[in-house]
């Protein structure tokens, strides 16, 4: 059984993470094609995902609220 539906799946989500404007996340994809003939997913691209650091102004302020323990019961 192949594991590029989960490869995929993975990608995906990391791929929108990185598209949110208020997630701290940036995806980098490498362009170098790595090629491992014994592993399930036989073509790769070095992925690697950093956490940045956003200001809490670009969060939504309903996300902000809840963090401070600000909201309305």
């Amino acid at each position: 059984m192949s594991r590029w539906p989960r490869a995929v799946r993975l990608l995906t989500d990391l791929i929108m993470l990185d598209a949110d404007p208020h997630a701290p996340y940036h995806l980098e994809i490498g362009s170098e094609l790595i090629i491992d003939r014994e592993a399930w997913v036989t073509s790769l691209h070095p992925v690697t995902v950093h956490r940045t650091e956003r200001p809490a102004a670009t969060a939504p302020e309903d996300l902000v609220a809840s963090e401070h323990g600000d909201e309305e019961p």
